[in-house]
């Protein structure tokens, strides 16, 4: 019953996206990540087709997320749970977290690398990575570093890479500790 397009819809449509809207759908998806966080619910599996804009009368857009099938509840708000299962890895591969792919509890700060990488591909209108497999890309999520995006495009402030760079560190504890902080 939503009226509007995922993001993955409209990152199709448009080849490269205001920095302030991106800022404003930027600030809207963290916010929602940060009330899953404090319900306790690490969704696991955000990327463009799983957040919708919703058109507003006056034209704008909000965000929401969407298809919380993957979702896990952990113990605590804010805390980490084991994945589903040890022999099953849950998740999109061009979005998923170094210790989603490699069957290590998640909690929070794994969402936030995903939001690092939607970040990525707002600002760039790119894939962070790309490759013919699956494979291929949790092994760079898991091993090749990220370049800034303003080595992709021009016009990326300093500050957006270094907030970008950090969401995708590959160590959990290098990143951000929630989503407030973010």
């Amino acid at each position: 019953l939503l009226h509007g397009v995922t993001l993955r819809t409209e990152l199709q449509r448009v080849a490269r996206l205001p920095v302030l809207l991106i800022g404003d759908w930027f600030a809207q998806l963290v916010a929602g990540v940060h009330a899953a966080h404090a319900a306790g619910v690490i969704h696991r599996d955000l990327k463009p087709s799983n957040i919708f804009l919703v058109r507003q009368p006056d034209g704008s857009s909000f965000v929401k997320l969407l298809d919380f099938g993957l979702a896990k509840q952990a113990p605590a708000p804010r805390g980490e749970t084991p994945q589903t299962r040890v022999s099953r890895v849950m998740g999109t591969p061009e979005f998923m977290a170094p210790e989603q792919a490699r069957g290590q509890p998640v909690g929070p700060r794994t969402d936030l690398y995903a939001v690092g990488v939607i970040a990525f591909e707002l600002l760039t209108g790119q894939r962070l990575f790309t490759a013919d497999t699956a494979f291929e890309v949790v092994n760079m999520h898991l091993n090749k570093a990220p370049q800034p995006p303003s080595s992709r495009v021009s016009g990326v402030p300093s500050e957006l890479d270094a907030l970008v760079l950090r969401l995708l560190a590959k160590n959990a504890a290098d990143r951000p500790a929630g989503a407030g902080e973010v």
